[in-house]
């Protein structure tokens, strides 16, 4: 009879092991695991949009007290804006990105460094005296716009690729937990940075917002450049996550 049973018993003891490690495999990392993966691209978003919370809540304000657009023009700029972002976006990116060989951590370290150039030139030609000398008509009004365009087209850009390199970086059960931090910590740059960018451009002018801005861009820049080697490129699954931490409760 003991002979009869053991197979059974054997048979038993294998399917609730088998049923364990399926547990562990589906098991749902826990928000600093996640964290702790995508913590270079999480910082590089919320940052980089504190910057751009900055200049959206000043910009409105400057085109028209500084250059004088009225609400239809206004309108229409702001407008044609987001329909250039969308443009681009959906014709342009996958081109972006095949120019780099695929390597979205080499377009993203490309759009910061370039966001960095544009903020500064931005404040460069909203300075008095470089709009006194400047050849072309409008007291700078087209080159500022020209650079607006191009950092709120670099925005998008910067966006989409950061998601799409950190959500490739977990697996499915823990890219809802990485979403959700992705829109909360956004969410909650941009409480203060509005207010932050109308007090600069009321003491120091449209030069300041951009000079800021491009003073978080280079910061963000130097990160990103020191610490992404470091990143890694393996994908690491949600359930090699939770084994992960499973051995760590053991220990």
């Amino acid at each position: 009879m003991k002979d009869d049973e053991s197979p059974s018993h054997k048979h038993n003891g294998n399917t609730g092991e088998g049923q364990n490690v399926s547990e562990k495999k589906e098991a749902i990392p826990s928000t600093f695991t996640v964290v702790r993966i995508v913590w270079l691209f999480l910082t590089a978003k919320v940052v980089t949009s504190v910057a751009n919370a900055m200049a959206a809540a000043a910009l409105p304000l400057i085109l028209k007290n500084t250059y004088g657009l009225d609400e239809k023009a206004l309108g229409f700029t702001m407008s044609a804006m987001s329909g250039f972002n969308a443009i681009v976006n959906g014709l342009f990116l996958a081109p972006i990105v095949g120019l780099a060989g695929g390597d979205l951590k080499l377009v993203i370290g490309a759009c910061i460094f370039t966001m960095c150039i544009a903020s500064a030139l931005q404040a460069a030609v909203a300075l008095p005296n470089l709009v006194a000398i400047s050849p072309f008509p409008g007291e700078g009004f087209g080159e500022f716009l020209t650079m607006t365009f191009l950092l709120s087209m670099l925005q998008y850009v910067l966006g989409t690729t950061i998601t799409g390199e950190s959500t490739a970086r977990v697996g499915p059960l823990a890219k809802g937990t990485l979403l959700g931090l992705e829109h909360s910590l956004f969410a909650a740059a941009r409480v203060i940075a509005p207010q932050t960018g109308v007090m600069l451009l009321k003491s120091g002018g449209v030069s300041a917002v951009s000079m800021a801005c491009s003073s978080v861009f280079a910061v963000v820049f130097v990160l990103w450049r020191t610490c992404s080697r470091d990143t890694g490129k393996a994908q690491l699954s949600s359930g090699a996550l939770a084994v992960e931490i499973d051995e760590r409760k053991e220990k």
